[in-house]
């Protein structure tokens, strides 16, 4: 299986923190936002995305302080602190 990926590198600045994801196209298919855990980024995910892209918009999160995007300023690195990131809204984090 190949892995070879077409994905764009995207920025969004929340509550002071620039924020990658990484958009493998297809918009306007339904969309598949993944979230990494500790110690990875969104490009763990690229060889689930060449799998899917066919079908679904991926997009995938690099996660305050990870891959791309900016560190934590006040250092808080916990789930309520992630979570805090997408909201209750992940479609308008994403514009989707």
């Amino acid at each position: 299986m190949s892995t070879e990926t077409t994905a764009a590198s995207r920025y969004v600045t929340v509550n002071d923190l620039r924020l990658h994801y990484v958009d493998w196209g297809n918009e306007g298919a339904t969309p598949m936002v993944l979230l990494h855990g500790l110690r990875a980024y969104g490009h763990w995910f690229d060889e689930l995305a060449t799998v899917v892209r066919d079908r679904y918009w991926v997009l995938a999160l690099d996660q305050r302080g990870r891959g791309e995007s900016d560190r934590a300023k006040d250092g808080n690195y916990t789930r309520e602190a992630y979570s805090k990131i997408l909201g209750d809204n992940a479609a308008q984090f994403f514009g989707i």
